[in-house]
C-alpha cells in the first residue's frame, strides 16, 4: 500500500465535479450516437444547461460549472468542424 494523504474536501468536490462532467458528457454522447438525440438537440441541452447557470446567483461554485458547460460547447464546436 501507498502511503497516500488523506482526501481533502476540495478533492471530494474537484472528483464530483470531474466525475459528474465526465458522465453527462458520456451520456450525451451515447444518446448522439444511437440516434435518440439530434446533434441539435444535444446543443440544445448544453445551452440550456449554461442558460440556468448564468441565471443563478453567481459565486466560484457557478463560475467553475459554466466554464466546465462552456469548455464542452466549444470542444462540441471544434469537434464538428473537422466533420
Amino acid at each position: 500500500m501507498t502511503d497516500r494523504p488523506p482526501f481533502t474536501s476540495e478533492d471530494e468536490i474537484r472528483g464530483l465535479a470531474f466525475a459528474s462532467y465526465t458522465l453527462t458528457h458520456s451520456l450525451l454522447t451515447v444518446l448522439e450516437t444511437k440516434g435518440i438525440l439530434t446533434g441539435s438537440e444535444v446543443q440544445d441541452v448544453l445551452d440550456r444547461t449554461l442558460n440556468a447557470l448564468e441565471h443563478r446567483h453567481q459565486d466560484n461554485s457557478i463560475d467553475i460549472a459554466r466554464r466546465l458547460i462552456e469548455g464542452a460547447i466549444i470542444a462540441r464546436a471544434a469537434s464538428r468542424s473537422g466533420d
